[in-house]
């Protein structure tokens, strides 16, 4: 009886796990990543192509890690606003929010909207591109974005 019950608890937490076979659980774990872990280039290469990859690989591992920017964030929710396949490519236009906090007084909200162009190669899905379309920023203090972190 145990081991049902044990088996329905991994079938549950397996279909309810976004998969990296999929442009939609790609896109989920590399943003979860990205927001959680201290990621290396190989990261980004290995689920990248096209112009992306390009820009990705031209980058040195320093300039890389420079670019993580989202080192203070908490609190990212990704939510999938539209998701267009034809074949083997997709688009999908999604939303992050996340909160931000420098310093204990100074915390605001942000929510970003983009568009991911994703490809199917032998391996799997890869991401080609991210377009950016907007950002919106709430807090209850100026913020500064001049200030370096």
């Amino acid at each position: 009886m145990n081991r049902i019950i044990g088996l329905c608890f991994f079938i549950m937490f397996i279909s309810c796990s976004p998969s990296p076979k999929t442009p939609e659980g790609l896109l989920k774990m590399v943003i979860k990543d990205v927001a959680s872990k201290e990621l290396e280039k190989s990261y980004f290469l290995k689920h990248t192509t096209g112009e992306l990859r390009e820009a990705i690989d031209s980058m040195s591992e320093e300039e890389v890690a420079k670019s993580d920017l989202l080192k203070s964030i908490s609190g990212t929710r990704t939510k999938i606003l539209n998701e267009t396949c034809q074949g083997n490519s997709c688009s999908i236009t999604y939303i992050v929010s996340y909160k931000s906090s420098k310093q204990p007084k100074v915390s605001f909200s942000t929510e970003t909207k983009k568009i991911a162009q994703f490809e199917k190669m032998e391996d799997g899905w890869k991401i080609s591109k991210i377009t950016h379309l907007k950002t919106f920023h709430e807090a209850n203090e100026p913020i500064n974005a001049l200030e370096e972190n």
